[in-house]
């Protein structure tokens, strides 16, 4: 999201800067869409994994809550930034402001993130993985002393 406010804008003698602008915009855009959804269900997984069975249904519910109000969100931040600078300078330069800002909530999401504790299920695959790979390695000795 950041990245899109940081764009470079081309001018009139300078149109391939704003070719090169366009495709980074599509491509920047394309990642937020697919990091917005990754969020969204990796948020739903963690939940159902360490939510108790009475308050699975108000996480669920909740995670649907608060992406609309990120989208409501979204909207006033527009409707402040336009309303502040004026409808010719955010077509102009302010519609950088809310991209920029846009780091702030992010930071916010990767220390929450970070800060989270594992669930248990994952905690329980992990540990099973690692006594498969151990029994793997001792299947490998046993047939290399039995065929050396």
């Amino acid at each position: 999201t950041v990245g899109q406010g940081c764009l470079p804008v081309g001018g009139p003698d300078s149109l391939w800067i704003s070719d090169v602008s366009m495709v980074l915009l599509a491509i920047l855009r394309f990642v937020q869409g697919l990091s917005a959804a990754g969020e969204i269900v990796t948020i739903t997984s963690y939940l159902t994994e360490v939510c108790s069975h009475r308050m699975m249904c108000r996480g669920i519910a909740l995670i649907a809550v608060t992406v609309n109000l990120g989208f409501l969100a979204a909207k006033a931040v527009a409707f402040t930034t336009e309303a502040v600078f004026g409808a010719e300078a955010v077509d102009q330069w302010a519609w950088r402001i809310p991209f920029i800002i846009a780091i702030f909530p992010g930071m916010v999401a990767v220390i929450g993130r970070r800060r989270l504790p594992e669930s248990n299920m994952y905690l329980e695959a992990q540990k099973a993985q690692a006594e498969s790979k151990k029994e793997d390695t001792v299947i490998k000795k046993v047939k290399a002393a039995v065929s050396g």
